[in-house]
């Protein structure tokens, strides 16, 4: 009887930390119920690289939704963003290529983030801990848009650690962001990022504005990301993670332009 007792015990314990685990990875996957969003189900990136105008596309941008997709990649998983921000495509794209200040927007998971140089990115390259990295930055301030060619194409380094919930472990990352200004007249901005130091597999991305329906006072965002963290974790929680991020990294950037 105390053996099938104890195994009965054992038996409890693991179905209780199993719910645990599960209840846990629920609350870090799944969508915001608040966030107002829609999920397409897309094979891959490719699918989604054309933006489409369809009717039923077009009127939920019109109504503030905010339309996200992914799926998973050959390295990890993809997403798609795109929603309509209340404020032309100049002032959205000087809020992306401030990185000083991304951390003050209030984007999930976002703890610091700020420009580097191409010596901190080189001597970076042999770190794994966060620490170290902030050592070897110091007390010393880049201007993130001092290498900008207005109407041109130019490129910065940021650095950004994220501090992502259990089980999800905390990551850093260097991206080197090259940014595309020839269409500024009319309204059009482009951006794309790799990483090029970090303790992240995979971060990659692309992010397109333009004027929403040719109204030169609202932006039209297109944002597409490829990651992995670097480390095994499913990757249903990955794209969990990510695709309920988005939406509320969306979000930060509708408030922060609604305060300039």
């Amino acid at each position: 009887d105390n053996v099938n007792n104890f195994r009965h015990i054992q038996t409890m314990r693991r179905v209780v930390v199993s719910l645990l685990v599960f209840l846990i990875v629920l609350s870090v996957a799944l969508p915001d119920s608040s966030a107002v969003y829609r999920l397409g189900t897309r094979k891959g990136p490719e699918d989604v690289l054309r933006e489409e105008d369809l009717p039923e596309r077009m009127d939920a941008l019109r109504n503030g939704e905010l339309l996200a997709e992914g799926g998973y990649s050959a390295g990890g998983v993809w997403a798609k963003m795109e929603a309509v921000i209340d404020a032309p495509p100049a002032l959205v794209w000087q809020l992306f290529i401030e990185a000083n200040n991304w951390k003050d927007y209030g984007i999930p998971f976002l703890f610091d983030s700020r420009a580097v140089s191409r010596e901190i990115v080189d001597a970076a390259q042999s770190l794994s801990d966060v620490n170290d990295v902030y050592r070897l930055i110091g007390n010393r301030v880049f201007d993130a848009t001092g290498n900008r060619k207005e109407g041109g194409q130019w490129k910065a380094y940021v650095f950004q650690f994220v501090n992502v919930k259990w089980p999800l472990p905390d990551r850093w990352v260097i991206n080197e962001e090259r940014y595309d200004e020839p269409g500024i007249k009319k309204g059009i901005y482009e951006a794309s990022w790799d990483m090029v130091a970090g303790d992240v597999k995979i971060n990659q991305g692309s992010m397109v504005l333009r004027p929403f329906e040719d109204n030169p006072q609202q932006t039209r965002i297109v944002y597409i990301v490829n990651v992995h963290p670097g480390s095994w974790i499913p990757r249903f929680l990955m794209k969990g993670v990510v695709t309920k991020s988005m939406p509320d990294a969306i979000k930060a950037i509708r408030n922060a332009a609604a305060k300039i």
